[in-house]
């Protein structure tokens, strides 16, 4: 019966059967004195003031756990309502077995599924804050060049030709700059609060460089920079290979930028069961010891960085690689030159 895989129940019930086996025992030698070795008739009036009384114990018995009961689910009631208030160390430990128990381990749990749901949309709000913030420090001081340079060509409409393409060039690169910094503020900024939704591709790692070299290799051809590759052929990788490629490329080009003219960037690849690595490195000055436990963080600038550097490439970096379930390490190369160490897991993608 399904009733009795209460425990509640089962205590009840056995009690008041305990009760009125004893009653009904007392009852019959009662109602049987020969029974007892005596002939002393007892009155009928005992008989049932006997049994009232062992109704009565009954009746006590059930109120005693009635209270019990309510006693206990008024304060099941008052923790679920401070849970919903905010309380976070709920004491749901009331019932130990039964119904009663099965509804609070229930209620428990949604109460944690709640407290996380908190918890997460606490941590986004904090995280979409600080992208706010650090966009709007950012753009301040391209568009504080902006404004000025607009003002000073509206002022001297005489002004030369040569000049005003100057000003006019000058507003179209900081514009260019603002363009190109909210997009990849709002990329990190998505990915920091997992509203990024990441494909799962498979290519191959020489496809992976080489799309990413295609951006910077003019400029590396115009300044006799050379890139060589040492990667297995065939070996491929899995991850979202549009973000990959953009955080490669951030990459080289930070390794580019410090390259002297005529200098070399070389990217190494090897396979292992556990992962993938692959090693960038270049020929330049290399990463100053003060500088490498900063170097990921957002808008960090070392103290040979380029005047124009925003200091987000390399966060953009880390946070898409992190994402595809890898690692990344900044060091110096044994020969000298900045070197990136690329780990990337097999299998575990954050999407």
């Amino acid at each position: 019966m399904p009733t009795m895989h209460n425990t509640e129940v089962r205590i009840v019930f056995w009690t008041d059967l305990a009760i009125d086996a004893v009653a009904g025992v007392i009852v019959w030698f009662l109602l049987h004195p020969q029974i007892l070795g005596t002939t002393n008739k007892i009155h009928t009036g005992a008989v049932m003031g006997l049994l009232c009384a062992a109704l009565a114990v009954n009746l006590i018995v059930l109120l005693a756990v009635a209270r019990y009961h309510f006693k206990c689910v008024r304060r099941f009631t008052d923790e679920i309502n401070s849970g919903l208030h905010g309380k976070r160390d709920l004491q749901l430990d009331e019932f130990h077995e039964g119904d009663f128990n099965k509804l609070q381990s229930a209620v428990k749990d949604v109460m944690d599924v709640h407290s996380n749901q908190e918890d997460q949309l606490e941590k986004e709000k904090r995280n979409m804050q600080r992208s706010l913030d650090d966009i709007s420090h950012q753009i301040k001081t391209p568009l504080s060049s902006i404004g000025p340079t607009a003002e000073e060509i509206i002022r001297h409409p005489e002004m030369d030709s040569f000049e005003r393409k100057l000003l006019l060039h000058s507003i179209i690169e900081q514009s260019e700059r603002i363009r190109k910094l909210t997009e990849t503020l709002l990329r990190i900024s998505s990915m920091d609060i997992e509203s990024v939704r990441l494909s799962e591709d498979t290519f191959t790692v020489a496809e992976w460089v080489e799309e990413a070299y295609e951006p910077l290799q003019i400029h590396m051809e115009l300044h006799d920079k050379t890139l060589h590759t040492q990667i297995p052929p065939g070996l491929t990788i899995c991850g979202d290979k549009r973000l990959m490629v953009e955080a490669l490329t951030n990459i080289l080009k930070n390794c580019m930028e410090y390259t002297p003219d005529g200098g070399t960037i070389t990217v190494e690849a090897e396979d292992t069961a556990v992962c993938t690595t692959v090693v960038v490195h270049d020929s330049g000055m290399g990463i100053a010891e003060e500088d490498k436990p900063h170097i990921f963080k957002r808008f960090y600038k070392g103290k040979n960085a380029h005047g124009d550097s925003f200091g987000i490439g390399l966060n953009f970096a880390q946070t898409v690689i992190h994402k595809m379930g890898g690692d990344i390490k900044p060091d110096n190369h044994p020969e000298g030159g900045a070197m990136f160490t690329i780990k990337l897991n097999k299998g575990n993608i954050n999407i």
